[in-house]
């Protein structure tokens, strides 16, 4: 999932027009505007399982939904939209039904398009503005002031993080006291203005791992990361594989911060992979990217 597309006020009146026209139609097309829009979240219309026909469904419901909002403050308009695009109405009937010339009544549904527009807008931008509110609450308290020679590795961190197309597991390595947590904090508060997640979980492990074996260490990270995400089975018990469920549903940004010395052994990184179900991961020994600190990457995602 990249990050949330910036929203063209007259791309979006154009593309709810689409959709409506096309409430008949069983394929997706004409739907890619509105992917990662936080507005359709409830409606499962991001999740990749979906095929073409489910997204078309998925999105009619928001819709419906929509216009049945919009008839709380305007029943008109919602009764325009309702007649002409879910029904499927005739301009002609429905003029001839609401006493009006059918000039009148294409300026209603063009009216009514674009407040139905202006509405979902706002919606949007509100959710948004809550989404990012809620994760950089779930971030540490600030380690710097300010940043100062490392713009060229923050833009490769986020670059590698939104744009990428695949899965990853990156690490930050070097001396202790060198900047890792700042500049993973810099780089996350810039992935947080973007909206490119679902959910931020950031763990820190304040005390050295008295288990010694790679495994169980692994075992324990990955339940304390399930347990910051409160991700329970249906009986109420911490479950990690619900919370691998919904890692994989849609894209969550994980930062395990401190491990120091641990991630001297790149196992422990495979370990945590294997837990969480990422796929074709391999060794970051085998994936460096010279950078300072330096900066390791595999293709794999969480």
């Amino acid at each position: 999932m990249s990050a949330l597309k910036t929203i063209n006020p007259e791309d979006l009146y154009s593309a709810i027009h689409q959709a409506l026209r096309a409430w008949q139609q069983i394929d997706a097309t004409g739907l890619d505007l509105f992917d990662g829009l936080l507005s359709l979240r409830p409606y499962q219309f991001d999740l990749p399982t979906l095929s073409p026909m489910q997204r078309r469904q998925a999105f009619n419901r928001f819709l419906a939904d929509s216009i049945e909002r919009l008839g709380e403050h305007e029943p008109t308009y919602a009764r325009v939209l309702t007649r002409r695009f879910m029904d499927g109405d005739l301009i002609i009937r429905v003029a001839r039904d609401l006493n009006v010339s059918e000039d009148q009544l294409n300026r209603l549904q063009r009216e009514a398009i674009e407040t139905l527009s202006s509405m979902v807008l706002g919606q949007e931008e509100s959710l948004r503005a809550n989404h990012r509110e809620t994760q950089l609450a779930g971030l540490p308290v600030r380690p710097y002031t300010r940043l100062v020679g490392v713009n060229a590795l923050q833009e490769t961190l986020f670059d590698l993080l939104v744009n990428s197309p695949r899965d990853q597991i990156l690490s930050l390595v070097g001396l202790g006291g060198i900047g890792k947590t700042a500049l993973a904090d810099g780089v996350v508060r810039r992935v947080i203005e973007a909206s490119a997640f679902e959910e931020l979980l950031w763990l820190r492990v304040d005390q050295p791992q008295d288990v010694k074996r790679q495994a169980d260490q692994a075992a324990g990270l990955v339940f304390a990361l399930a347990e910051k995400m409160g991700a329970k089975d249906r009986d109420g018990q911490l479950s990690v594989a619900e919370f691998r469920r919904r890692l994989h549903q849609r894209p969550h940004l994980v930062v395990i911060d401190n491990l120091e010395e641990e991630l001297a052994n790149p196992h422990l990184l495979v370990h945590i992979a294997g837990l969480i179900g990422l796929a074709n991961f391999c060794s970051p020994a085998a994936c460096d990217r010279p950078s300072f600190p330096t900066c390791k990457s595999s293709p794999s995602r969480s």
